[in-house]
């Protein structure tokens, strides 16, 4: 088999004769050498990719092939500039970031020394990054160890702020759960409290275990908080009764309802529609009785509140139910 080169000039030929063993040498000299091009082809791709979207990186490469080094360095130096006040930027959004965890933290009452101690640094100026005196490579190395300080940072970050959204979403459960809504709406009378009072049948002293509201029959009557319905029926002189439980060992306690709203083990909201005022059970009109309770007694509403606080720290300051 014979080859025919021409020269550039189009005026000389050679010809190379490939017989016996030169043939297969030469096939696989060329398959050598179209490997070698494709994988030198695929590593400058793989190197430039990024020169497609980055006009100043085409104009890098165009100065590179001019031979001019005051252009590449001028682009070099500017690109750096640009990618220094990135990571600048970055830095102060991290450290906002951490700033804002710290006071949601504060906020629920994270015990600040369960919390990781991740919290990012003060962001440094951006000229600490490096100037136009230094460098350009030496400035490129001090970018690529600020990039790899802001990843770790950053994962930092991402984990603290993940322990804080777990603890706002848990005080945010907590917060609905505690029984501070008026358990009444429309109009009414706030007639009696907790404690010591008159008995409205026999006029002697007697202990009053809750909060009595009066209202014309038919009423509505709230769910002081979220929590599920564990009794709902007659309760001796409560007549017509609701009971809801609030998780831990707090409940309340509606009675003398003309009706229900809700069946036992139904879900409640704080403020949903639960029952009817009436004038059920031991009863010398139409009012509704609540009781809040821990441990399944009668508390008084503002000590209760006061203990919940203690143990629930940061989720809020409660209103008293008895007041408009």
């Amino acid at each position: 088999m014979n080859i025919i080169l021409s020269g550039d000039d189009m005026q000389r030929s050679y010809a190379i004769s490939l017989r016996g063993w030169r043939f297969p040498a030469a096939l696989l000299l060329a398959a050598v050498l179209l490997g070698w091009a494709v994988h030198r082809l695929a590593e400058a791709r793989a190197e430039r990719w990024v020169a497609l979207d980055d006009p100043r990186i085409l104009a890098l490469v165009e100065a590179e092939r001019a031979g001019d080094e005051a252009a590449r360095l001028a682009i070099w130096r500017s690109t750096v500039d640009r990618l220094e006040q990135e990571i600048a930027a970055l830095n102060v959004r991290l450290w906002q970031l951490g700033h804002l965890g710290n006071q949601l933290a504060k906020r629920t009452g994270m015990d600040e020394e369960a919390l990781l101690d991740l919290a990012p640094e003060p962001p440094a100026p951006a000229a600490d990054l490096g100037g136009a005196a230094l460098d350009a490579d030496e400035r490129m190395g001090r970018l690529e160890a600020a990039a790899s300080g802001l990843a770790a940072e950053t994962a930092a970050e991402a984990l603290r702020l993940g322990q804080v959204s777990e603890a706002v979403a848990l005080s945010s459960m907590q917060w609905a759960t505690v029984p501070m809504r008026r358990p009444i709406e429309g109009r009414y009378w706030f007639t009696s409290g907790y404690g010591t009072r008159n008995d409205p049948f026999t006029g002697k002293k007697a202990f009053h275990a809750g909060y009595d509201f009066a209202a014309r029959t038919g009423t509505s009557v709230l769910a002081a908080a979220d929590g599920i319905v564990t009794h709902r029926g007659r309760l001796g002189r409560y007549g017509k009764t609701i009971e809801v439980y609030h998780g831990g060992d707090i409940s309340t306690l509606y009675g003398h309802l003309s009706d229900y709203r809700v069946v036992l083990g139904d879900f409640v909201e704080r403020g949903e529609l639960i029952g009817l005022v009436g004038s059920t059970g031991r009863s010398t009109g139409p009012h509704l009785h609540y009781e809040v309770r821990r441990a399944d007694r009668p508390r008084p509403y503002t000590r209760l509140l006061k203990e919940i606080q203690e143990e629930r720290p940061g989720i809020g300051i409660y209103p008293d139910p008895t007041e408009k």
